[in-house]
Parts: C-alpha cells; sequence; structure tokens
C-alpha cells in the first residue's frame, strides 16, 4: 500500500511538470550557475527597460517590422551555432578548428538569417511560394554574398567595422541597404557585425529573383577551410530543412539570451534597437560562462537585429 501511495505520487509529480512544460515555449534549462545569473541580469534589464521605456516614436508599422525581424534575428543566432560546428569540423580536418568556427558562425549567421526572414516576408505577403528551384536559387544567393563577406573581411582585416558595399551597388535600393551604426562587439569577436551587414545583401538578392544565378563558389582570395565550408553539404542540407520546415535544434542558453533579447526589442521603436543591442553586448562581454560558440551566436543575433530593422524598415 505504501509502495503505491509513492507510485502514485511520483506519477502526479512527473503529470504536473510535462504539463508546465506544455504550456508553451520553455527556455533551456541549464546547470551552470554564471549562465543562471547572467540570464536573471539581463530579464532584469528587460524589467527595467520595460518599467521606463515610454516612447511615442513607433511607427505604425513597426508590429509588422518586428514580427519578420524576429523571425532572421532567432535565425541569426541558429544558424551561428549551426555554421558554427560544422566550421569547426572542417577546420579541425585542415588543421584550422578555430578559425573554421569563426567562419562556419558567419556563412551560418548569414545564410540562416536571411532564409528565415525571407520565409518570414513570404508567409506575411503571401504572394511566394516554395519550391525546389526557389531554394536552389536562394541558397545560391546566401553563399554568393557569404562568399563576398568573406572576402570583405579579408580586404579589411585591419579594420573590421567597415561598412563598405560587399556586392555590386545595383542591389542597394533607396540610396542606402545598411545603417550608418552597427552593434559594438568585443574586438575578437567584431567580424560579426559583418553577419548582419551580409544577411541584409542576401535577402535584398532573396527578394529580387532577377539576380538568381545558380552557380559555384570561386574565389582566388579566400583560404582552402572558407571554400570549403561555404560548399559544404552539410550546410546546404540544413537550410534546405530550414526552408521547409523540418530543421529542429538542440536548445543551448544562446536560445535562452536570445529569446530574452527578443523581448527587450518589442519593447522599444527602431531607433533605439541599437541601444538595446550594445547594452546586451557589454553585458555578455563581461559574462566568463559562456562559451566561444554561444557568444558567436548571440552576438550573430545582436548584429542582424540592428541591420535588419534598418531594412525592414524601409521594405515594408
Amino acid at each position: 500500500m505504501q509502495n503505491n501511495k509513492k507510485t502514485l505520487l511520483l506519477l502526479l509529480a512527473i503529470f504536473f511538470i510535462c504539463s508546465s512544460c506544455n504550456k508553451g515555449p520553455s527556455l533551456p534549462l541549464t546547470n551552470n550557475q554564471g549562465n543562471t545569473e547572467l540570464l536573471e541580469k539581463l530579464k532584469l534589464y528587460n524589467t527595467t527597460l520595460s518599467e521606463t521605456y515610454h516612447s511615442e516614436t513607433k511607427s505604425p508599422n513597426w508590429k509588422n517590422i518586428a514580427k519578420v525581424a524576429v523571425a532572421d534575428i532567432a535565425g541569426a543566432g541558429t544558424g551561428a551555432k549551426t555554421g558554427g560546428k560544422i566550421g569547426g569540423k572542417i577546420g579541425a580536418f585542415l588543421g584550422s578548428p578555430i578559425y573554421g568556427a569563426a567562419t562556419g558562425a558567419l556563412v551560418g549567421g548569414i545564410a540562416f538569417g536571411a532564409f528565415m526572414s525571407y520565409l518570414e516576408y513570404e508567409d506575411y505577403s503571401g504572394i511566394l511560394e516554395r519550391t525546389d528551384s526557389n531554394f536552389e536559387c536562394l541558397y545560391s544567393s546566401m553563399i554568393r554574398v557569404a562568399s563576398r563577406t568573406l572576402e570583405e573581411r579579408m580586404c579589411n582585416s585591419d579594420s573590421t567595422n567597415s561598412t563598405s558595399p560587399i556586392i555590386d551597388s545595383t542591389f542597394i535600393f533607396s540610396g542606402a541597404l545598411i545603417p550608418a551604426e552597427q552593434v559594438a562587439l568585443p574586438r575578437e569577436y567584431e567580424d560579426l557585425e559583418l553577419v548582419g551587414i551580409g544577411h541584409n545583401y542576401a535577402l535584398e538578392m532573396a527578394l529580387e529573383p532577377e539576380f538568381c544565378e545558380i552557380d559555384t563558389v570561386e574565389s582566388a582570395v579566400l583560404p582552402n577551410v572558407d571554400i570549403e565550408i561555404l560548399c559544404s553539404q552539410e550546410i546546404k542540407d540544413k537550410l534546405r530543412e530550414a526552408y521547409w520546415g523540418t530543421f529542429r535544434e538542440e536548445l543551448s542558453i544562446s536560445d535562452a539570451i536570445i529569446d530574452v533579447y527578443l523581448e527587450a526589442y518589442c519593447i522599444v521603436s527602431e531607433e533605439d534597437v541599437i541601444v538595446v543591442a550594445n547594452d546586451y553586448a557589454n553585458i555578455i562581454s563581461e559574462s566568463q560562462s559562456l562559451s566561444d560558440e554561444e557568444k558567436q551566436a548571440v552576438y550573430s543575433a545582436l548584429s542582424v537585429s540592428v541591420n535588419t530593422t534598418y531594412y525592414w524598415s524601409n521594405r515594408l
């Protein structure tokens, strides 16, 4: 009888735990005390922001902008994490695991962010449809821009804050495609500012079908590890899964941080996204508990948030 009562209590406890988890999307749990403290610090920032921010400057179209932008901000974080893992494996095989992970994060952040933004816009507009040929066109556009972005990184190795055009100016709409001010990332992660810039160009190409060219990546500038990552079948397969809605990932602390950031993102107006992104970058830079992979994912998302807000503010 006593054993039966214990069994019943255990089953009830499991039931209530499962019920709580099914009420909505939940943030990944972490046993790392430093990560827990970081999340609490960011949530406190959001609470203060919500209590003190009273802006009348939000445009009438802000909700539409945010709806699309949120998708590619999260997508950039996912892509940087996924690309970083793939790039790290390729880099390790070629003797440059750290460089490979950084390159993979940049390529994945650009491609996934632009993919997610494009697909969200597809749902928003109702004028585009998904086909295998459309995927191939999108994939080619993303990889071409990612390739040019990597070349930009090499050409501006002494000035990683450069915002000069990374592809032909015919892709620029309304006179400008990227904002003048980029999120200020720690020096060792400054290359990831190019994720947001490349994202905007990749997205513009995706939305302008006449620019579609199915081709291969060729570059006389990039090292072999960059080419291997750009041409990775694994990255292409992950993007195809994202395109068809079958992509699944294991949640991590970077996803939790990005979720909390998106809450802050939706509180402020377009003009103040850069302020919040910089505040988050500063808070995260002080953390000793996040891995390079996790920081790459979060910083990529912050970079895209600033650029995609500018992009959609001009386009929608």
